[in-house]
């Protein structure tokens, strides 16, 4: 944890101690985090994402020609972006199998000139920490589709589409429910609907962009895409860990079986069996 961060969350939060890191990315970490109590502690986990990521890229951007309000405009859209997701995640809270988040604060750093977005949310146990645990049973699967497939349908009451289902998005509580999060990808149907900037001025459009624009308002389609990396997700889980078409009994597979398995799902090939899996 660094000094400027430190220095942020005792500024937001002070009533909140860092205890440990759980997960890093580039621009994302998150901390387990503790509060002391009259009768104990109670704890939560704390994602921070960083705008710009590095403290390097607002004098990059500088350097690539952008001026500094190009370049203040620049960072604080990417932090509204975030906050907005998080807003859409606030929508569904309270459902038992979507990740809770309990606050939230957006903290501008006036002398390096980067946001930082602090989230505080309940603190679960990942599906890649329960897999290290115990193979998964097909009960084990079943429970997790249909708490997942409880998910998505609150999502859909708001139609909100996640766009990024997968075993690093899927948590599992103390009670054995299984939430969907990271929800860093997540889009209301209305956000979609807006053209990107470059089709903004729609006297000018090109038929097809104007069609591939259209094409990205079909909620149907989003929703199936949700529903299809549920079932990739599902069968990975069946299948030891392992997606379609990457070779069964391999120790150790290649990027070129990788990208052959690929290749084949994208293709549209029907997928293995899973002769391990009873046919109900």
């Amino acid at each position: 944890m660094t000094d400027e961060f430190e220095r942020v969350l005792s500024a937001v939060w002070p009533e909140w101690t860092i205890v440990e890191p759980i997960s890093i990315s580039e621009s994302t970490t998150v901390y387990r985090a503790r509060r002391q109590e009259m009768l104990g502690n109670s704890e939560a986990a704390i994602k921070v994402t960083v705008f710009p990521p590095h403290i390097n890229d607002i004098d990059d951007m500088k350097l690539s020609g952008l001026s500094e309000d190009a370049v203040r405009l620049r960072v604080e859209q990417m932090t509204r972006a975030c906050v907005s997701r998080i807003q859409l995640m606030k929508s569904v809270k309270g459902h038992t199998n979507i990740l809770g988040i309990d606050d939230y604060r957006v903290f501008h750093h006036a002398e390096t000139g980067r946001w930082y977005v602090i989230v505080r949310m309940e603190l679960l146990t990942t599906l890649h920490k329960r897999l290290q645990l115990a193979p998964f049973t097909e009960q084990d699967i079943v429970h997790l589709g249909i708490d997942l497939c409880s998910a998505l349908e609150a999502c859909s009451r708001r139609h909100i589409v996640h766009l990024n289902i997968n075993p690093g998005s899927v948590y599992i509580s103390s009670d054995g429910d299984y939430k969907l999060g990271s929800f860093g990808s997540v889009r209301s149907m209305a956000e979609m609907a807006q053209p990107d900037g470059a089709m903004a001025t729609q006297s000018f459009i090109a038929p097809e962009a104007y069609s591939a624009m259209k094409d990205r308002m079909d909620y149907d389609m989003y929703a199936r895409v949700d529903i299809y990396a549920l079932g990739i997700l599902m069968y990975y889980l069946a299948n030891n860990k392992r997606l379609p078409f990457i070779p069964p009994r391999k120790q150790i597979v290649s990027p070129a079986d990788r990208m052959e398995a690929f290749s084949r799902r994208i293709k549209g090939d029907a997928l293995p069996g899973l002769p391990e899996v009873s046919p109900q």
